[in-house]
């Protein structure tokens, strides 16, 4: 239902009573969605669902989101895209807590310091599971309220460059999927090196994965002469 304007809180919750085995809601760029949304989500008890994409549906607020990630009763997503929503430093304390499942990621526009997302990403039960990570045009701005649309960027980009060549190639090993869009410390010399870093990884991986198949066809060949 991405972008689909008819869609609101009510077909939200017709949705949540018909469907409980529901696993992945896509209602990004609703725009009649509001917390009532979130709420509907986080009272369904029998919710499975693992995949949650409300990015872009701005008139859920922050009290909302908030809320929603709180929720004893909410489902726990390995999916969750909130771009484009009140998203800040609490924001990924809060995933921490809560959701420190997650295999995908997207806070586009959110107002997100270096040192957040460092502290988030460095967590061993996050980083070390994170497949996808949506950054695009996150930053840092003086006003605290409100959420960012898709038209506009943050007044400035404190990330630094080290963030991307070799932070995000250390904590987040299994990524394949990010977008740095907009951000201007994700420089062509910045990602080239983030690469290189993987590439090294994935070459002591495969390293280590034919040494052991070596050990393991010697013991074959030796148990096969011997016993």
């Amino acid at each position: 239902m991405n972008g689909t304007f008819q869609v609101d809180d009510d077909l939200v919750l017709l949705i949540v009573r018909k469907c409980p085995g529901l696993t992945h809601l896509n209602v990004r760029n609703c725009r009649k969605l509001t917390n009532l949304t979130l709420k509907h989500l986080s009272d369904s008890k029998s919710s499975k669902l693992k995949c949650l994409h409300v990015g872009g549906s701005v008139n859920i607020a922050e009290s909302g989101l908030l809320s929603f990630l709180k929720s004893a009763n909410a489902s726990k997503p390995t999916e969750l895209n909130i771009s484009g929503l009140p998203i800040n430093d609490a924001t990924l304390t809060l995933l921490l807590k809560h959701c420190p499942q997650l295999t995908k990621l997207g806070v586009n526009f959110g107002h997100i310091s270096e040192f957040a997302f460092r502290a988030f990403l460095s967590t061993p039960e996050v980083g070390s599971r994170l497949e996808g990570l949506h950054m695009a045009w996150v930053g840092t701005q003086s006003s605290s309220t409100g959420g960012m649309s898709e038209s506009s960027s943050p007044e400035k980009d404190p990330y630094s460059t080290d963030f991307f060549s070799e932070f995000l190639a250390t904590a987040c090993p299994m990524l394949t999927e990010l977008d740095v869009s907009g951000m201007k410390a994700a420089t062509a010399n910045s990602l080239q090196l983030y690469l290189d870093q993987r590439w090294r990884q994935v070459s002591i991986v495969v390293q280590f994965s034919l040494f052991f198949y070596s050990v393991y066809l010697f013991y074959l060949s030796f148990y096969s002469m011997y016993c």
